[in-house]
């Protein structure tokens, strides 16, 4: 649906009912993980598009539902506005997947998405395109990672040569943390033509890993918080003598921890 409201000038172009069957997880596993990807297309600084609010509410639902006024309704989980094209967003999940994971428990997730334009004339036109092109290229999907008890902590000290998680507990592995860094709160708006932020992530937590046996887990310091993957970004900004330059920055966002 595509509701403009001329006075705001916003448009509220994308309404959704996200839901995941998470029957396969085992009563024994337990969740150590669950991210939800939002893939709004192609993250591109060439061709910088409006900004996008993204609401996310929690709802209670049945399969038959679909009034989009009770579904909006929900508890609002997170609202965010970034830039689009913005590529994938990640939200943590984790609370929400062990609450419907419970049959009895059937919470969803309502998505919204609204555009946020300027007054120029013409403005109806330019966001009902962009909604229609964000509507073709949105994608989303739910990693979710589990352990067997079994798994968390190590029966016996013998078996200190493989990998050890005695002392790392399921809750406290390593793992990514979204942070987004906004060029605006630094103060760097004013020089930084693209992006206006972005997402540089960072890994917390212990990441266990694999001892020889002539090695005593307990008389060596636990690796923590290890980034396993990195990628970069593109920026356009204006130097000293008001050239602008397009710089390629390696290994700026954190992908993969571990």
């Amino acid at each position: 649906s595509f509701l403009y409201s001329e006075s705001l000038s916003h448009a509220s172009c994308l309404q959704k009912l996200l839901s995941f069957n998470l029957s396969a997880i085992g009563d024994e596993e337990q969740l150590t993980m669950a991210q939800l990807g939002l893939d709004l297309g192609p993250n591109t600084y060439y061709n910088l598009g409006p900004e996008l609010e993204l609401s996310l509410s929690l709802v209670q639902t049945e399969p038959h539902v679909t009034d989009q006024a009770i579904l909006k309704m929900g508890k609002i989980f997170t609202l965010q506005s970034v830039p689009w094209p913005q590529g994938v967003l990640h939200f943590n999940l984790l609370d929400v997947a062990k609450r419907n994971n419970d049959p009895h428990k059937n919470l969803g997730l309502f998505l919204e998405i609204v555009v946020k334009g300027g007054r120029a004339s013409g403005n109806n036109f330019q966001l009902e395109g962009t909604c229609a092109r964000l509507r073709r290229s949105l994608h989303t999907s739910l990693l979710v990672v589990t352990l067997h008890p079994e798994q968390c902590h190590s029966p016996s000290r013998k078996r200190r040569a493989a990998i050890s998680t005695s002392k790392a507990s399921c809750k406290s592995l390593c793992h990514r943390h979204q942070l987004f860094i906004n060029f605006r709160d630094l103060g760097w708006h004013k020089w930084i033509i693209a992006p206006k932020g972005f997402m540089a992530n960072y890994c917390h937590g212990e990441c266990p890993f694999s001892l020889t046996i002539s090695l005593n887990s307990s008389n060596y310091a636990f690796m923590q918080a290890l980034m396993h993957a990195l990628s970069p970004i593109s920026m356009l900004y204006q130097d000293n003598d008001d050239n602008v330059i397009l710089r390629h920055y390696e290994d700026m966002t954190v992908d993969e921890c571990g």
